[in-house]
């Protein structure tokens, strides 16, 4: 049934993501949603039959979940609903270098992966994933030492200082990672490391860095 593709959505997961690119595994997550504020909760047994035919194999076990939404073949109720199929930010939380991944294709997240929604988020990608930034949260804003690993916690990454550009700036930056994307969509494995330069450059100059500090940085984040 075609109509079934307006609430079967695909789902990306930790390990899927990538540095402004991800690897997704065809994995889907039907959205059989609770509603949330102007949004109506999905009536699968009268909108969806060929779906409610396919979960009634699971009926017993929904019945007893206790997230379930008003009807057992609802989900429970999500406040950032309205956020899953506009554009986002997607990243793992334990990683062994930043893995921020600019998503316009209204992938939705799975619980090992976190999103950030909002405005700039070509510019905060391209901050996120550069080494000025990655080195001022792991050195300052991390909470503790991993193993070769960082962890983007939320209640660390919201103390992190990004400046804020001028409209010019932030055009340029998103003009560097517009050309990433482009390129990454069209062969994953593409070599992007010449504009990711180009882009650290730039947010050198955002925080004013000076060369020695800039020698500092480059040293400490291969």
């Amino acid at each position: 049934d075609p109509k079934n593709a307006e609430i079967i959505k695909p789902i990306l997961r930790g390990r899927d993501t990538r540095r402004y690119y991800c690897n997704y595994a065809d994995l889907w997550i039907i959205n059989s949603h609770n509603g949330y504020k102007n949004i109506e909760r999905i009536n699968v047994v009268d909108d969806y039959p060929t779906i409610h035919e396919y979960l009634l194999q699971y009926k017993t076990k929904a019945k007893k979940r206790f997230d379930k939404g008003k009807h057992w073949t609802n989900l429970r109720n999500c406040a950032y609903l309205d956020k899953f199929d506009k554009p986002k930010i997607i990243f793992s939380e334990i990683v062994s270098e930043p893995q921020f991944y600019y998503d316009e294709k209204g992938y939705y997240p799975e619980a090992t992966v976190f999103f950030i929604s909002g405005k700039h988020l070509k510019y905060l990608t391209a901050l996120l994933n550069s080494k000025a930034v990655t080195f001022l949260f792991k050195s300052f804003y991390m909470g503790g030492e991993l193993v070769g690993k960082i962890r983007y916690k939320k209640a660390f990454l919201e103390k992190v200082p990004l400046p804020v550009p001028s409209e010019t700036a932030e055009q340029d930056i998103e003009n560097k990672v517009n050309q990433i994307l482009t390129l990454k969509k069209s062969d994953p494995t593409t070599d992007t490391s010449a504009l990711e330069s180009e882009i650290d450059d730039m947010v050198y100059q955002l925080y004013d860095l000076t060369p020695e500090e800039i020698a500092i940085i480059e040293a400490a984040v291969k």
